[in-house]
């Protein structure tokens, strides 16, 4: 009996332990569980730059440019061996090849095609770097801008609540009346409402912002650049479209198509008379390509002269704001004195600092046009922003 009863305590004891131990176990999978839901991830600061730099570090698209450059090499080297192997050739073997084509390699039309191709493919990735960095600058402006929004409803707030604090003063001492409070009380919670919209305004930028960085969109992000109104330097508008027009990637492709064009058309003479089809036709493929200049170099223009008169206007109509908010904050000093003498009413007060406010928003908004139109205007004079699609 004593052996049964001692046996039955032994296997009390062992199941009491493991029970203790799988309470503990999950008692600290639960802890580690609440200290993960509870761990925010650093905030990242960035600068303009640093910005920049993580976005072509992290950038997919960085890597699909450079297996296509390698891709149209190994093109490339093949269509330069084809032209090495006819020039090198006999005569009675390039007599053999067909004239158009003969002509062709002679008049270097395989090698300027080949050439083209593999330049397309390194330009292509040059333009996307060069897009990566004018999103990157654009989404950097627009976050700062929501800030900038968000800072303008923190002192809307900030000032609805002093003139609620000093309308509760008054009304116990009899000098306005109840309605009068719950007008100022409503003005305050109308601030809350625009401080709260801001917010989720500067939430929607954060997230686009991090998604043009390649970040997770939840991450914090602190910009440690101001964005400010920043004087250009004296532009030259002839100076900046002759140097639009030197640069442009996409206007290099079309004066090259419209040379090889023209080439062709001489290597097709060699075979078809001016009357047959095969040579109209390309005829017709030389107008083309000579329209396709034409109307490269006129977009390249607009895009330099609109970026001009958007940057000069955004220029003149920010010193309008500027007094427009120094009015503002006159009459916002003046109705707050006149109510405090009971010479003005409520809803005055309240509709002072939403007119103060309101213009703070215009300035800083017409700040932002004004540094998205100098970013225009800056890129409108380079590579381009959009990929090289077609290639002869």
């Amino acid at each position: 009996m004593k052996k049964i009863f001692t046996y039955v305590f032994v296997l009390i004891l062992t199941f009491s332990l493991i029970t203790t131990s799988y309470a503990q176990d999950n008692e600290k999978v639960s802890e580690s569980s609440n200290e993960s839901k509870g761990l925010k991830k650093a905030e990242i600061k960035f600068n303009l730059e640093k910005a920049i730099d993580y976005a072509l570090e992290n950038n997919d698209y960085m890597e699909i440019q450079d297996l296509n450059i390698k891709k149209t090499e190994v093109s490339y080297d093949k269509n330069i061996s084809d032209v090495d192997d006819f020039e090198d050739a006999p005569s009675y073997i390039q007599n053999q090849t067909p004239v158009v084509q003969r002509k062709m390699f002679k008049l270097g039309i395989m090698e300027k095609s080949a050439d083209l191709s593999l330049n397309i493919a390194k330009w292509n990735k040059d333009i996307k770097i060069n897009e990566i960095k004018y999103n990157v600058e654009k989404s950097y402006y627009d976050l700062a801008q929501a800030k900038k929004g968000v800072d303008i409803a923190k002192e809307s707030v900030e000032l609805a609540k002093e003139q609620y604090e000093q309308g509760k003063k008054m009304y116990e001492l009899g000098t306005i009346s109840k309605q009068q409070l719950l007008n100022i009380e409503l003005g305050l919670s109308r601030a809350q409402s625009g401080l709260d919209a801001a917010k989720m305004g500067l939430n929607m930028q954060k997230m686009n912002f991090n998604n043009t960085l390649g970040l997770d969109l939840d991450q914090e992000v602190k910009l440690t650049d101001e964005v400010t109104y920043k004087e250009y330097e004296k532009i030259d508008l002839k100076e900046a479209i002759t140097k639009a027009l030197e640069t442009n990637k996409s206007l290099k492709v079309a004066k090259t198509n419209h040379e090889i064009s023209k080439l062709t058309l001489e290597a097709i003479k060699g075979r078809y008379p001016e009357n047959t089809y095969k040579y109209r036709e390309q005829e017709i493929e030389v107008k083309k390509a000579e329209k396709s200049v034409e109307t490269a170099e006129k977009g390249i223009e607009m895009g330099v002269r609109s970026a001009y008169i958007q940057l000069t206007t955004a220029k003149k109509q920010i010193a309008t704001y500027e007094k427009a908010v120094e009015k503002a904050e006159r009459a916002y000093e003046l109705a707050k004195l006149s109510f405090e003498l009971g010479k003005s009413t409520t809803t005055e007060v309240n509709q002072a600092r939403i007119d103060l406010m309101n213009a703070k928003k215009d300035l800083s908004s017409q700040i932002h046009s004004y540094n998205m139109a100098l970013l225009d205007f800056r890129y409108s004079k380079g590579i381009g922003k959009t990929q090289i699609g077609g290639m002869r």
